[in-house]
């Protein structure tokens, strides 16, 4: 992860935003008419898509989060990162999540449960609201500060010597 606050006007960060809000129109709601698009930014510059899909139970219910990283996930960007010797945490930079229907609204729980498997320091950006002209940035990890993390779980696994 690079330090320090990057460009958002800078043309890849302008490309996410535009990707989270072009999610949106992927979004399946039919139930809440509710939607959420998401753009996952990848250490090489790659973007992924993902809106929300919405069942009529809605336990099965995919939150756009999770869609981007499954799209990401099944695009082997862990394959590639590793080949490239990045690791799981730098594997992305960033997270857009575009919310046009409400002002703002972070990722929920449920999506910060899962996006810490590869997330800690990265930047979330959260577009929200009717005019989708403002966005506000926030760290994974004040966003998310007690999270239980791959690391604690592995850590309290391992047999005492």
């Amino acid at each position: 992860m690079k330090s320090g606050l990057p460009d958002f006007n800078g043309t890849l960060y302008q490309m996410l935003l535009a990707a989270a809000r072009d999610a949106v129109g992927l979004a399946y709601c039919p139930y809440s008419n509710f939607p959420v698009g998401a753009a996952l930014l990848t250490y090489d510059g790659r973007i992924y898509k993902g809106a929300n899909f919405e069942t009529v139970t809605f336990t099965q219910t995919k939150h756009a989060e999770e869609v981007a990283l499954l799209a990401a996930f099944s695009d082997e960007v862990f394959v590639r990162a590793q080949r490239a010797g990045v690791d799981r945490l730098h594997t992305f930079e960033a997270l857009a999540v575009f919310v046009p229907k409400k002002l703002g609204l972070m990722p929920c729980g449920n999506c910060c449960a899962t996006l810490a498997e590869v997330f800690r320091d990265q930047f979330i950006i959260a577009i929200t609201g009717p005019g989708n002209a403002d966005f506000e940035v926030v760290r994974f990890n004040a966003l998310a500060p007690y999270l239980m993390h791959r690391e604690d779980v592995l850590e309290s696994a391992r047999p005492e010597s």
